[in-house]
């Protein structure tokens, strides 16, 4: 299998609500580098419905050394906004092309989760890095990252916790981290 990847989540907008706040591009220019360094990916699905975040998410992927699949999953939108948006993408993943970056910009996302080759599946991605809107506590009754498909477990922000592993992030990997690296790092 050529890509390794991980779709990465900047923030689906519904109902005045984000899957990803707050919105910290340190914290993703980190987490970028994890995904790479860490989990072994070479390949990294970024999703989200508002265009400066996909575009800083796909800046550190490409300084991370990661292919990136550029994939606005956008909500409410007319058809003149998608357009702009869309060519607001487009734009963006041109420069990072020219800067020697591997892009595929996806426009129908659910369509296009991986290529099958010949002999094969040519590109994976996992489902998904971090659900930050999903939070891990320690009652079971309110620990909704139980529903998570995220590999990290998104610590409860009002207690400020931070992660052992990565004390410099608010979430802690879960097994299915640790399984990623196993497989990836092959």
């Amino acid at each position: 299998m050529r890509g390794k990847g991980i779709t990465f989540d900047t923030g689906f907008f519904s109902a005045g609500t984000s899957t990803r706040e707050p919105f910290d591009a340190e914290a993703v220019r980190r987490e970028m580098r994890i995904i790479g360094h860490d989990l072994h990916c070479n390949a990294v699905r970024i999703t989200g419905g508002d265009p400066d975040r996909l575009k800083i998410a796909a800046t550190h992927a490409a300084n991370a050394g990661l292919e990136v699949w550029l994939c606005p999953f956008t909500n409410g939108l007319t058809q003149d906004e998608l357009l702009g948006l869309l060519a607001d993408c487009a734009e963006h993943a041109e420069r990072l092309c020219r800067n020697g970056t591997a892009v595929v910009l996806l426009t129908g996302s659910e369509l296009n989760l991986f290529t099958v080759a010949a002999e094969g599946v040519d590109n994976a991605f996992v489902n998904t890095f971090a659900r930050y809107d999903l939070l891990h506590r320690s009652d079971p009754h309110t620990d909704f990252d139980m529903a998570s498909f995220g590999v990290v477990k998104v610590l409860d922000d009002q207690s400020g916790a931070r992660g052992q592993r990565y004390p410099d992030m608010p979430w802690e990997p879960k097994t299915a981290f640790t399984t990623l690296v196993d497989c990836y790092g092959r």
